[in-house]
Formats: structure tokens, sequence, C-alpha cells
């Protein structure tokens, strides 16, 4: 068995076979253990649109000896260091419920029961995700597709039902992933939306990659939507045009109590300047840029430039959104602004007290 692909259906059952070995040689035949499949691993044992995954997400519970089981498969293999991981139970999509909804899959050497994530409530979990970039929801269509085929669909109220089983509330999905579940069942036609979701989400994957090596360590998990939107837009701006190509900004340099001014950005304001630190306002906002060096500035924080204290200082107020160890150019302070705009709106709705009605 060679590790040079991806896993797949025919060889997923095949590693956790030798990994029950393994485990019951170490760890004894009177403790059992039990894995839940999750994600990809999860749509191999169930469904046949998604062909391989490149890693086993899972939920693991077993004794401590199960962590050295997985690293013996792994080497003798040559698999990936992550090949079976939880990575995913620090994710919005990891509920404590998925025991409960998971259902029984195979048992390897009398010592290894394997459970897995399926139909309503692997949709459910997908759509927490939401991630554009994986296949997250080529998959929620993969899985309406199968079930509509099998005669066995799964209604909207199924998938209703499972989020908040797993996760209290049906408003807690993303409304992006809210929006593409309510289109998928209005075109109804899974196999051909199945074919353009994955489409789609190539696409994604290139351009997140052309991105990451004009702009190496801007793109993370936080602005990763923020930056496909941009680049979606430019691209229709430009339909001609198949790079992202926006200029780095050069720093400015500056002393203390200088004052600063920059034509570069419309409708700049001169701001006194601190020690080694650089201000570039843009309007109502500004970006506070420390520790620069040739790769290009950490530590950004945003700013909302109107928005005085209550004090006598008239200081600006420490109404701070911090953005780590990013380079600073034309693109990062499109994203920031952006991200800090969604952050403001957040915290408006958090703070907006509710209006109660008086009863006659």
């Amino acid at each position: 068995m060679s590790a040079d692909s991806p896993f797949s259906a025919q060889n997923l059952d095949y590693y956790l076979n030798e990994l029950s070995k393994v485990f019951r040689k170490l760890n004894g035949k009177k403790i059992p253990a039990e894995i839940i499949l999750v994600g990809g691993a999860s749509i191999l044992a169930d469904y046949e649109f998604r062909k391989t995954t490149n890693d086993v997400d899972a939920v693991i519970m077993a004794s401590s000896v199960m962590k050295d089981a997985v690293g013996i498969i792994r080497d003798k293999y040559k698999l990936p260091n992550d090949w079976m991981n939880e990575d995913f139970r620090g994710t919005k999509s990891y509920s404590s419920k998925l025991r409960e909804v998971s259902v029984y899959h195979k048992t390897f050497s009398d010592i290894l029961t394997v459970r897995k994530i399926t139909s309503e409530y692997l949709i459910a979990m997908k759509l927490m995700a939401g991630r554009k970039y994986k296949n997250d929801m080529s998959d929620i269509i993969g899985i309406l597709w199968k079930h509509e085929e099998n005669k066995k669909p799964i209604t909207i109220e199924k998938i209703k039902n499972a989020v908040v089983s797993l996760y209290g509330d049906w408003n807690k999905i993303p409304k992006d992933s809210v929006n593409f579940i309510n289109t998928a069942f209005e075109q109804k036609d899974y196999k051909e939306l199945y074919t353009k979701v994955r489409k789609d989400e190539e696409e994604t994957r290139i351009v997140l990659s052309e991105i990451d090596k004009q702009y190496p360590k801007l793109l993370n998990k936080n602005n990763i939507d923020i930056i496909l939107e941009i680049a979606k837009k430019k691209k229709i701006d430009n339909p001609n045009n198949s790079s992202i190509n926006i200029p780095k900004i050069e720093p400015i340099s500056c002393t203390k109590h200088e004052h600063v001014e920059d034509k570069r950005f419309k409708d700049l304001v001169s701001i006194p300047v601190k020690k080694e630190k650089t201000f570039i306002d843009t309007e109502t906002r500004y970006v506070e840029a420390s520790k620069y060096n040739n790769k290009g500035y950490e530590n950004i924080i945003l700013e909302d430039c109107k928005k005085k204290s209550s004090d006598s200082t008239g200081k600006y107020t420490n109404d701070i959104f911090h953005i780590d160890k990013v380079p600073l150019n034309a693109l990062s302070v499109e994203v920031f602004t952006k991200q800090f705009e969604q952050h403001k709106k957040e915290k408006t709705q958090k703070t907006t007290p509710k209006m109660k009605i008086k009863k006659s």
C-alpha cells in the first residue's frame, strides 16, 4: 500500500485496520478505542462523489497509546505528519454532540470501533465551516445529490434540526452558508450544481495561491472571505486581467514629533508621529504600524480617528482591532478597512439595547 496519493475510499479502511493492529499490540486486548470520522474522511466512507481527502479528521476516544500508534503508521507508510488529527476540535464546526449523532461504520481487530458523521449532520458541519476555498460547499451539494438520487432526499427542515442539535441555534450558521443552502434548494439540479461549485472552489484555490505568492503572510482564516470578495470585484472590474496586481506601499520614514503627509492616500491628514511609529490616515481611520522591518509592518492596529475619548485629553479612544505580523500594502490596507468596519458593526450590534414593547 503506497502513500503517494491522498486517502481514498479504497485505502482508508486499510490504514484504519493497520492502526487497529498496532494499537492492539501496544495497548492490549482489553481496553477498546473509538474513532469518529468527520469531514472528508466521513464523505469517503459514505459517498462516492468525493474521491480523495488529504487527511483524516477525527474525534479520537482512546488511551494515550493511540497517539503512538498513529505515529508508527505514519512512519511505516510515509504518511503526512497530521494524517490523522483532531485539529477541527478548535474550529467552529466542532460540537460536543458529535458522538450522539454519529453512526456505526466498522470494527477493526475487535478493538477499534469506527463511527462516522453522515447526511444532514455532515451538511450542518459543512455549513458552519462555510469555507469557499475547501470542499465544504461541493460536499454539501454532493450529499444532497446522492440522497436525492437514492430516493432519500434531505429536506431543509432536517438540516435545520441537525444544526440545532449540534450548535443550539440555526442563526449561528454564517449568512453566506444560509444563502448558499437556500439557493441550492431553489435550483434542485444538484448534479449540475455540484460541477459548478467544484469549479468555483478550484478557481478560488488558484486565486488564493496567487495572492499568497504576491502578498506573503497576509492570508489567514479571519480575512480569507474579505480577500476573496476584493479579488472577485477586481476580476469583475478587469475581466481580462488574470492577476490581482496591487503595488506594494513603501514605508514612510519619520522621527519623534514629526508631522507626516503622504499624497498616495486620499484626504490624508497630517498626524503627530511618535518615535518608531507610522500613522497613515485614510479619511476616518488610520493604520498604526510599529516594528517595521524589511519584510513589512508588524502589529497592525486600526482605530476610528473621529471617535474622541470622554475625558479632557481629547485623545482617540482605544477601540482597537489587532491584526498581527502582516505586510503593509494596498491590499492589506483594503482588507484591514473592511475587517475594521465589520468589527465596528458587530460591536454596535452587541451594545445596542433592544427596544422593549410596552404591554397595553
